[in-house]
């Protein structure tokens, strides 16, 4: 689903914070209602946990229950009972988003792996999931390594040569005798290797498969709108009051040439003009009216009354109406694997010995 701002108030149609419960519960079986695109299934129930037996009696009262709302599911894992709700969800007709469950153990992820391959050659994937969050969960790297091709180790520096060792051993000899000096030195020498790298990266692609309608409302409010008016044949040079279905919206109107919230004052025609800016019906403290037929009234009277000293008065009717469409749309992610190369250097340092020995 598309998470920009218009998509997200489109779909919701209405404040949440001003629903109670029962007409929470009264929105979500309404959406339900109208299908969902998919939804990720657990065929777990109660205390159950990964590992756990499950029957495929069990397997089928949850695919039914989720059977009239969407047709579609998604699974995390390709193996053991994961692998039956697949076969079973076909069977039923539902589409299926099947998931290898990957992870920093790597021999269950070839199991995972090799167990999606089976069943999308049984053709009962239609979309396959590899991963769900390793990266995210630091379990695995973005890209898999398939191996570096290193070449010769190049002396990048060498340290000066330290003696650590000397030694005199003397053998005796018919009047003779030989003297053997060993001499131990050390050398600190830097090493330097290039390699190529090859891996495989993930690349994503997005396709927008456009919007649909999956609900249309009726909208409950009137919404934000300057509305323009004038008055004509009252009595001149007279403060008039401005009502809209009954409520005082002086702070909502501002007479043509002066500030809003200002007087509203015929003129010696007997004529008054203004702009009435209908509040947004989400903005807190603020009146709201409901759609449909409302009386915008000027008058003489502060209250309002429609009997008494009312010395003039207009009033007109203002009609609002409008649809709220709930506009759903459809994204598929894929990822396509891209053979990158790299270059890369190790750096390394060593200590060659070397032993001398002299005899004299």
């Amino acid at each position: 689903m598309s998470l920009r701002d218009e998509k997200i108030k489109s779909l919701l149609g209405t404040n949440l914070d001003d629903l109670s419960e029962e007409e929470l519960k009264k929105l979500c079986n309404k959406i339900l209602t109208s299908k969902i695109h998919g939804i990720c299934f657990s065929l777990y129930e109660g205390t159950q946990q990964p590992g756990d037996i499950v029957s495929d009696d069990q397997i089928i009262r949850r695919l039914q229950i989720l059977k009239p709302y969407t047709s579609s599911i998604r699974t995390f894992s390709s193996l053991d009972e994961h692998a039956r709700i697949v076969e079973i969800a076909k069977d039923m007709g539902f589409q299926t988003l099947v998931g290898a469950w990957l992870s920093d153990d790597m021999q269950s992820n070839d199991k995972e792996i090799e167990g999606l391959i089976k069943l999308a050659n049984n053709n009962l994937v239609d979309v396959a999931a590899v991963g769900n969050e390793v990266i995210y969960r630091k379990e695995l790297e973005e890209d898999l390594n398939l191996g570096t091709v290193w070449g010769n180790w190049n002396e990048q520096w060498s340290g000066s040569v330290q003696e650590t060792n000397r030694t005199q051993t003397r053998t005796p000899g018919f009047g003779w005798q030989t003297r053997t000096t060993t001499v131990t030195t050390e050398q600190r020498v830097g090493l330097r290797r290039a390699g190529i790298r090859t891996g495989l990266i993930p690349n994503a692609v997005r396709s927008s498969f456009g919007d649909r309608v999956v609900s249309i409302a009726f909208a409950p409010f009137i919404r934000a709108k300057d509305v323009a008016f004038v008055g004509k044949d009252m009595k001149p040079l007279t403060r008039v009051y401005p009502f809209f279905d009954g409520i005082d919206v002086s702070a909502y109107v501002t007479p043509t040439g002066s500030s809003a919230g200002a007087a509203l004052t015929t003129d010696a025609a007997g004529q008054v003009s203004g702009t009435f800016a209908i509040p947004d019906p989400e903005t807190s403290g603020a009146p709201k009216w409901r759609t449909g037929k409302r009386t915008f009234r000027l008058t003489t009277s502060s209250t309002n009354t429609l009997t008494g000293d009312v010395f003039t008065s207009a009033e007109a009717d203002y009609s609002a109406k409008g649809m709220i469409q709930q506009v759903q749309e459809t994204i598929v992610s894929t990822r396509e694997a891209q053979i990158a190369r790299t270059d890369v250097v190790e750096d390394q340092t060593v200590v060659r010995t070397n032993i001398d020995e002299q005899n004299t």
